[in-house]
């Protein structure tokens, strides 16, 4: 609804290039050569994909053609172009193009269709010494002069009588000011030329052609929701018999073919429900008033009027039909199909379409050896405008999430709960095991002592440290534990325990601190009278023993796992076993395969030898 009817005629451009296989290229008419291109703005909208939208040009082409009418039989249309300026789609492309041809470039089309928006992300934004070097070579490569060397003197008259209707273009500069960019109508209120390449061409922003006058029936507060900013993910709705469709209050799809159901798939910015055909006539009449929402303005409900009977008759069975018609399942043709399905997109301008499926048995549709009359649907709106109709884009089936099975859950992914239990594990590591103990609150202080080498006995305190005093600082937050280590191996290996019985000490708890601090910390704790220290000598003795005589000089009490992690912990070990038992699957089959491709190569080897 967005296509200007009879644009090319009314610009006085040259007809669009036939079909027929000696039609030119390019042409003069009226001492100057005029090519118009059709441009698709935001095809960000109609799928997710870049690639997806490249599947769509045949429709798009074909969409145009019809709206054409009977000129639009016998032309190429080569000249469609699907682009994208919010993603970037296809932009490049233009942009290139647009510096090839100079000359002038005009931005014709409604408003709200996405001209100034282009313009910005087309423009061929080139440095001065670039354009230099760039004319200079494509000029002496193909003889190319300005625009108006081409003008003939006679022309000059019409050709200046003709530029004052245009306002005069801006400087030309590097970083040109662009047009405003807004979701308002109207914005671009007079041409804006933008020139290029030192005199090469410029670009024009004309103001957008008016639409409908759809807002005028909206509250001011909301006019700015008819827009579509973002590709939508529609809700798939169920209409069946007795009910209708309702947009926003504002327009009602009701089936008329008894018993029939439709899938009603809103690609709109608007909220639509479905209710029952009575309550959708008073609200949209605005007889009844309910919570459901409505932008309507007060007073259009007297206005409604019914925008036309839409026929859908266009057969998706091939694309709908699911496994019964897909090439990786059963693949049936659907001439053996007992039902067909028809589908069709109601348009709302400048807003965006219902794409409306249903399915109708082959018995029901042709009775006698003859074909009855489709399934159809009354549409109402406002005077009865605005409304349009044309073949389906079938876009719910680029935009739909991947099918379920019924009864089944989505397949989790195993990456993600490996670690999950990779991290519950490491946590339980941590919280549970040998040295997961709640020590005294007389504890203020537990200090080690070795050397950075295992050797001469050394390696139980090592292992204390590694292992035992991260499970005893998880549960002890408060007492302070500090290291020293040591590069005499022949140094003693001890662990101190610093007791505080009289008074609390003020001391900080710190993890970290320099071999002098540690030093003289304990010269000073060991003058303080207030306090009890009690040395464990560490030096060749087994880890497990070191602490079980720190658990019994503390008086500290064990954690011991509840019922739930227990439980947990269970799970962990038997997933842990279920992946290594996969993993040596995995390993004998990939074992099995190489052993076979080595016969096999063994094999050719043997008959290219012979």
């Amino acid at each position: 609804m967005s296509l200007i009817p009879q644009l090319q005629r009314r610009l006085d451009l040259l007809p669009q290039r036939s079909q027929n296989r000696r039609s030119k290229t390019r042409a003069f008419s009226h001492k100057r050569r005029a090519e118009m291109s059709f441009i698709i703005t935001r095809s960000d909208l109609l799928a997710p994909q870049k690639e997806q939208v490249d599947t769509l040009m045949p429709y798009l082409v074909q969409v145009l053609r019809d709206s054409l009418g009977s000129s639009g039989k016998s032309v190429r249309l080569g000249n469609v172009h699907c682009v994208s300026a919010q993603r970037g789609w296809w932009t490049k492309q233009m942009k290139d193009d647009i510096w090839a041809r100079g000359g002038g470039g005009w931005m014709v089309g409604k408003v709200n269709v996405g001209k100034s928006k282009l313009i910005e992300t087309v423009f061929p934004k080139r440095s001065s010494s670039t354009v230099v070097r760039a004319m200079a070579s494509e000029d002496n490569a193909s003889g190319w002069e300005p625009a108006e060397r081409h003008v003939p003197p006679q022309h000059n008259a019409t050709l200046a009588t003709s530029l004052l209707l245009l306002p005069p273009p801006q400087p030309e500069r590097e970083f040109p000011i662009m047009p405003t960019v807004s979701a308002l109508a109207g914005t671009t209120a007079s041409p804006i030329r933008i020139p290029f390449g030192n005199g090469r061409g410029e670009l024009v922003d004309l103001p957008g052609f008016p639409r409908g006058s759809l807002e005028d029936h909206i509250v001011p507060q909301q006019r700015s929701d008819l827009l579509m900013r973002r590709r939508v993910k529609p809700e798939q709705l169920v209409i069946k018999s007795g009910q209708s469709l309702l947009i926003a209050g504002l327009i009602r799809i009701t089936p008329t073919t008894p018993g029939l159901v439709v899938l009603a798939y809103p690609f709109l910015p608007l909220a639509a429900y479905v209710t029952a055909t009575d309550k959708a006539i008073a609200i949209s009449t605005q007889t009844q008033s309910t919570g459901n929402p409505t932008i309507a303005k007060p007073g259009t409900g007297v206005k409604m009027a019914l925008a036309g009977s839409f026929q859908i008759r266009t057969d998706v069975t091939r694309l709908r039909g699911g496994p019964l018609t897909a090439s990786s399942a059963a693949a049936l043709s659907t001439t053996v199909l007992p039902f067909i399905i028809f589908s069709t997109d109601i348009l709302i301008e400048g807003c965006g379409w219902v794409e409306l499926v249903t399915q109708v048995r082959k018995r029901e549709l042709e009775l006698d050896g003859a074909r009855t009359s489709f399934p159809a649907v009354d549409v109402w709106s406002p005077n009865g405008d605005y409304i349009a109709e044309r073949q389906p884009m079938n876009a719910w089936l680029l935009s739909k999430s991947r099918a379920v099975s019924a009864g089944k859950r989505p397949r989790r992914s195993m990456k993600g709960v490996k670690k999950g239990l990779k991290q519950l594990a490491r946590l339980y590591s941590v919280r549970l095991g040998q040295g997961a103990a709640v020590l005294p609150r007389d504890v203020k202080r537990i200090h080690l002592e070795f050397a950075f080498k295992i050797n001469d006995g050394h390696f139980g305190a090592r292992k204390v440290w590694r292992n035992y005093l991260p499970r005893l600082k998880y549960h002890n937050p408060a007492v302070s534990m500090t290291i020293n280590r040591s590069q005499d191996q022949k140094g003693p290996a001890a662990l101190t325990i610093f007791y505080n019985t009289l008074q609390e000490s003020s001391s900080t708890a710190t993890s970290s601190l320099s071999s002098d601090s540690v030093r003289e910390s304990i010269s000073e704790s060991t003058q303080n009278p207030f306090q009890r220290i009690e040395t464990i000598d560490m030096k060749h003795r087994h880890e497990s023993d070191i602490l079980t005589e720190l658990l019994d000089l503390t008086k500290a009490v064990p954690i011991v796992a509840t019922p739930e992690e227990a439980a947990e912990l269970e799970a962990i070990a038997s997933e842990e076993k279920r992946c290594e038992m996969d993993r040596v699957r995995n390993a004998e089959y990939t074992e099995k395969k190489r052993q076979e491709k080595a016969l096999l190569d063994q094999a050719r080897g043997a008959v290219a030898g012979a």
